[in-house]
């Protein structure tokens, strides 16, 4: 089941995977450093959901589908340029009008498989496209141009709302 928490909801649900709730009522825990618990949990509980959201299978995540009317598209040097949401953190499928297959998926925009989008004869055609994902924007290049519509399924992380699968808790360490 998909789960929409708010801050404090994780952190409840936190507490409890880490056995810290419920506590016992004849146990007194005191500290003298000034620190507070629960912002050492938060911190620790923000690590963990960052390293899920980025290394995570799919399943054990909470993508949105994200159509036309969430994407600013513009045409670039024999692709076409995808402006995503802001805290896209990683996409998990393309498809295009006119390719004859789901895109194969970069995340490094100065790797191999990008520089040969670079140049018409190395360049992915209909029947094998690219998509190249540069989280500094962030930003989609597809190779090639598609005809349509484009549909992005990505991983977009908000500000103190937690998105991911029940299962997570217990499959992901």
């Amino acid at each position: 089941m998909k789960l929409h928490l708010t801050r404090t909801e994780m952190l409840a649900r936190w507490r409890a995977c880490r056995g810290f709730d419920p506590m016992r009522s004849d146990s007194v825990v005191t500290r003298t450093d000034g620190m507070d618990f629960d912002m050492l949990l938060v911190s620790d509980m923000n690590e963990w959901y960052g390293r899920l959201l980025r290394e995570a299978p799919a399943h054990l995540l909470a993508p949105e589908t994200l159509g036309m009317d969430r994407l600013v598209v513009e045409d670039g040097p024999g692709c076409r340029m995808v402006r995503l949401p802001e805290g896209t953190v990683r996409v998990i499928s393309v498809t295009a009008g006119g390719w004859e297959a789901g895109a194969r998926l970069s995340d490094d925009p100065s790797g191999r498989m990008a520089r040969r989008q670079r140049h018409p004869y190395t360049r992915a055609c209909a029947g094998a496209p690219v998509a190249v994902f540069d989280p500094s924007g962030p930003t989609l290049r597809l190779y090639p141009c598609p005809e349509g519509d484009v549909e992005v399924t990505a991983v977009v992380e908000r500000p103190s709302l937690y998105e991911l699968d029940e299962a997570a808790f217990e499959g992901f360490e």
